[in-house]
């Protein structure tokens, strides 16, 4: 199978530890995909642009898809570790919620155009954002519907708020959606939040 293809990479199951000097570049692709997105970039280029040998770069992934794939889990589940983290450390439902949501748009504030463009274009990467998304959409249901037992929230049906937000979601990941509100995804994200938030609060 061809990994520079936009079909998601069949390469799954633990992966070995990283050296200090493999998340370095990891975190150097990371910045260079959300400056300008990845489609337009070949293993060569990337090789290139980092000053490393394209065997440096195939020692962390098979090709160039699966590399691609491989920097935006590691950032999502980055963004999901201190997304999952954040609520607790407030009792306020509100803000628990707020820091739920938050991570979302804390994952792609960085982004620029090319890069949303590039992967929702892209079926392995868009999976990647997928499976990410239904974990935060998990946890925002738990949040919703502690925050209902509690009084902080009105009784809505969480599995509702949830259903919103997650179709909100999706339709804000569109570039062309974006371009017509003149936002970037993390300010859209932001502004949902809001949006919810405010439907939520007695």
């Amino acid at each position: 199978m061809r990994l520079d293809d936009g079909v998601p990479s069949s390469r799954r199951g633990p992966r070995r530890p990283w050296s200090d000097r493999e998340r370095i570049l990891l975190d150097e692709l990371e910045r260079m995909f959300l400056a300008e997105g990845f489609a337009h970039l070949s293993v060569a280029d990337l090789a290139s642009r980092l000053r490393v040998s394209r065997s440096t770069l195939y020692r962390l992934a098979t090709g160039k898809q699966e590399l691609a794939e491989l920097v935006i889990e590691r950032m999502f589940s980055r963004m999901a570790g201190s997304g999952g983290a954040a609520p607790e450390k407030t009792a306020d439902p509100a803000a628990r919620v707020a820091a739920c949501l938050g991570y979302g748009a804390a994952a792609t504030r960085a982004a620029g155009p090319g890069f949303s463009r590039d992967l929702e274009a892209n079926p392995g990467t868009r999976a990647v954002y997928d499976r990410h998304q239904a974990f935060g959409m998990g946890v925002l249901r738990g949040l919703v519907e502690d925050g209902v037992r509690s009084g902080g929230f009105r009784p809505v049906p969480a599995a509702l708020v949830v259903q919103v937000a997650d179709a909100a979601y999706t339709r804000l990941r569109d570039p062309a959606v974006l371009a017509a509100l003149g936002m970037t995804h993390a300010e859209a994200i932001t502004a949902l939040a809001d949006l919810l938030l405010d439907g939520l609060a007695r």
